[in-house]
């Protein structure tokens, strides 16, 4: 596992994003899913997290109230239990059926480091998963109504800041470095076609419309427009290059 404390993190982030949210004061911890095919490891490793977070603290400040007792009642009242020393009963534990499955979530998640507000995710969806905050910064308002599949909002994108972690194409899912700017369909590697990310996005919404009853909206509605005030110049060898690799019947 790898702990990272928000805190410390020497991350190169977009200062006018990031600067403007509540950064919490926590630990947390990733578990990579691919180290180990035996569930005891990741048990084992949840057992010793919960540990690390279970090590009693105590209050400095009550100290330099001029008592002995840190603070504790001597009316002879007991204590409050804490958490540790509670019973399975009175900490209400509920008991999950190990063969009850378990359904994974989908949603959106938005890296702010990447992210430049340029709120197109939020023109692109349809579906109420995006909002804003009171300082106009995006964010995810409304997780569950992300159609379970879909990431077309992640495909127009032009930053790759918004990341899917379920899906099938590193891009999507978030993977770091150079790959991060290919969202290439995996489907394309197997005849699925030459469609780009837009078309994909376009696409993956009407179909997400009309299986709730809507009417299919094309490229009439938050389709991004770049560049739309360049004007076109002559091919140079690069495009020559290109076009010719185009043509190609690979």
């Amino acid at each position: 596992s790898e702990e990272v404390s928000s805190n410390e993190s020497d991350l190169s982030v977009n200062p006018d994003i990031v600067s403007s949210r509540h950064v919490p004061n926590r630990r947390i911890y990733s578990i990579d899913m691919r180290v180990s095919a035996d569930h005891q490891d990741y048990l084992e490793e949840i057992d010793r997290i919960v540990a690390e977070n279970s090590v009693q603290t105590f209050d400095l400040m009550s100290f330099g109230n001029g008592s002995v007792t840190n603070g504790q009642p001597q009316n002879g009242t007991p204590p409050e239990k804490t958490q540790g020393e509670k019973t399975e009963e009175e900490n209400k534990i509920i008991a999950i059926d190990p063969a009850e499955a378990v359904k994974r979530r989908w949603y959106p998640v938005i890296d702010y480091s990447r992210c430049t507000n340029c709120m197109e995710c939020i023109d692109f969806c349809l579906f109420g998963v995006y909002g804003i905050d009171q300082l106009d910064t995006i964010l995810v308002e409304e997780q569950e109504s992300c159609k379970k599949g879909c990431p077309a909002c992640s495909r127009v994108c032009p930053e790759n800041a918004i990341l899917f972690p379920g899906h099938k194409t590193p891009a999507i899912a978030g993977a770091e470095g150079d790959v991060a700017g290919l969202k290439i369909d995996l489907s394309k590697l197997f005849g699925g076609g030459e469609t780009d990310s837009l078309e994909t996005a376009i696409l993956e919404r009407d179909r997400e419309l009309a299986a709730d009853g809507r009417e299919a909206v094309g490229a009439t509605v938050g389709i991004p427009k770049r560049q739309t005030d360049k004007q076109s110049t002559e091919n140079d060898e690069l495009d020559d290059l290109m076009d010719e690799l185009d043509a190609m019947e690979l």
